[in-house]
């Protein structure tokens, strides 16, 4: 029976999902995203460009609904701003600065906080599983790599967000 059991840190939740998350993606690429380019930098040679794209998208959608989650429960400001701006922080860190217009609101405004909490949770669950699946389409290692810590950044959100609500 065990009698010294410890509490598991974020860093150790963290640290454990990118390393799961690498070694689901290992096998996947076919060397760097740089194939074509010196630089790596043009889009037309970067083969991973439209998936960074939809990952953007996906990450601007995380965003938008957590500011429509601020919007419903601003009380919640100090536990949901954090993962927002980490939502910006992974669509710059795919290339895209700037939100798309027009992210449609599905939460009523008087949502409770227990609607709020389960909708986001449900959110980023999907996009645990939409980043891993990224992670194995990418086809450059640089570019599987990022998607693996993202991810993980993700399933440190699902966590975070199941400990404080619903």
């Amino acid at each position: 029976m065990l009698t010294d059991v410890r509490k598991v840190t974020r860093r150790e939740v963290m640290g454990l999902g990118a390393l799961l998350g690498l070694s689901a993606c290992t096998g996947s690429g076919d060397g760097d995203s740089t194939s074509g380019s010196a630089s790596g930098s043009s889009t037309t040679s970067d083969p991973d460009a439209a998936l960074a794209q939809q990952v953007a998208e996906q990450e601007w959608a995380l965003v938008a609904a957590y500011d429509r989650a601020l919007q419903a429960q601003p009380d919640l400001a100090p536990l949901l701003a954090p993962l927002r701006d980490q939502h910006r922080e992974h669509a710059s860190a795919v290339g895209s600065t700037q939100a798309p217009t027009g992210q449609s609101s599905s939460l009523a405004a008087g949502a409770s906080r227990e609607q709020v909490l389960s909708d986001l949770l449900a959110a980023e669950r999907a996009a645990v599983t939409q980043r891993t699946e990224a992670c194995d389409a990418a086809r450059g290692s640089d570019f599987a790599a990022l998607t693996a810590l993202i991810a993980a950044s993700e399933a440190g959100h699902v966590e975070y967000l199941r400990r404080s609500g619903p």
